[in-house]
């Protein structure tokens, strides 16, 4: 994993993702860098990119940055504010050959944008999520489970037009008969990151367990997969037995301080695989019938964990709490 934004020249990390032990390869390294520091992207929270371009959200300054996959820099796109092409606090980024679609949730919005930055619609959404993903057909998927579902559909004029998704419990995320935790944390519990494929199924992993569905185009589950190995053992033990915040990322959701147990899901259709980001910085690989492929361990040289990450053209893309960088990494072929 590389360094591909700094600001400024202060710093370049040079990271890599790789193979877990025991997996008979070696950690495919990146070592140059793109992105020179000369761009004032100050706190980068979100990122997306396609075939031509990387967009990176700058939370502090409300406004996104396009570059090209070079690294230069071409433009920034909005400010802060409720007007069209404007932002404030943009929770969600997809791009797409055709269109970048921005979750603006505190101004209660979706808004769609040309691969090149310009605007050219928006529409209404709710603000009560951090997760969203977009089809590139015009659908966006929002987790609600206060809507009594775990995805919300609503098309490009913002009408709600689907709902699916059981609610579930935490008893249930981590095959226990321990319930003590079920109605504390009842929304916790349903909070997953989305992401969608090409063929239109849509994948949840849930912030809280490491656990990821498959939901089909039609809504219907495809598949529950509870993520094994060491890592995921790792995870579990974190969340029955550890403080939040100690050792994980952990933010509040619903008025609760909870770790991230995963941090994002993403799907590579050209290659039939999903990817969910764990919080002890690790990537596990499943196929498109949900069967765990293997696990790439993220060693970093530097501070800070993983806030966002995003995936494009084989390639995840990653922004650091605290740090002013983006980071790449290339998946390593199976």
């Amino acid at each position: 994993m590389k360094s591909v934004y700094s600001r400024g020249g202060m710093w370049a990390g040079l990271l890599a993702l790789g193979l877990a032990s025991g997996s008979g390869s070696a950690p495919a390294f990146i070592d140059t860098s793109m992105f020179p520091g000369n761009a004032s992207v100050q706190k980068p929270s979100v990122t997306a990119g396609n075939s031509h371009y990387v967009y990176v959200y700058d939370d502090l300054t409300n406004r996104l940055f396009v570059f090209d996959r070079a690294g230069k820099l071409l433009h920034t796109v909005g400010r802060t504010g409720p007007g069209p092409g404007e932002f404030y606090h943009a929770t969600g980024l997809e791009a797409s050959d055709s269109v970048v679609t921005v979750y603006d949730r505190w101004n209660r919005r979706v808004e769609l944008f040309s691969p090149e930055g310009q605007f050219r619609a928006e529409f209404p959404a709710p603000s009560n999520s951090r997760a969203f993903a977009a089809d590139g057909n015009g659908r966006v998927y929002i987790n609600d489970p206060q809507q009594g579902h775990l995805i919300s559909v609503y098309d490009s004029s913002g009408k709600n037009t689907a709902n699916f998704g059981e609610l579930t419990t935490v008893s249930a995320l981590y095959q226990t008969k321990d319930t003590s935790r079920d109605a504390a944390l009842r929304l916790q519990a349903n909070r997953v990151w989305l992401a969608t494929d090409k063929e239109g199924n849509v994948y949840a992993s849930y912030v809280i367990a490491p656990v990821i569905r498959k939901y089909d185009r039609n809504g219907h589950l495809a598949f529950e997969r509870f993520i094994q190995g060491a890592e995921a053992d790792s995870l579990r033990n974190i969340f029955w037995h550890v403080r939040s915040g100690e050792k994980l990322l952990s933010s509040p959701f619903d008025g609760t301080q909870v770790d991230y147990i995963t941090k994002a899901v993403m799907a590579d259709s050209s290659v039939g695989r999903v990817y969910v980001l764990g919080g002890i910085e690790a990537l596990f690989e499943f196929d498109s019938n949900g069967n765990q492929v293997r696990v790439l361990p993220i060693k970093r040289n530097h501070g800070g964990q993983i806030l966002h990450s995003s995936l494009s053209e084989h390639t995840v893309l990653f922004t650091v709490v605290f740090q002013t960088g983006l980071y790449e990494a290339r998946i390593p072929a199976p």
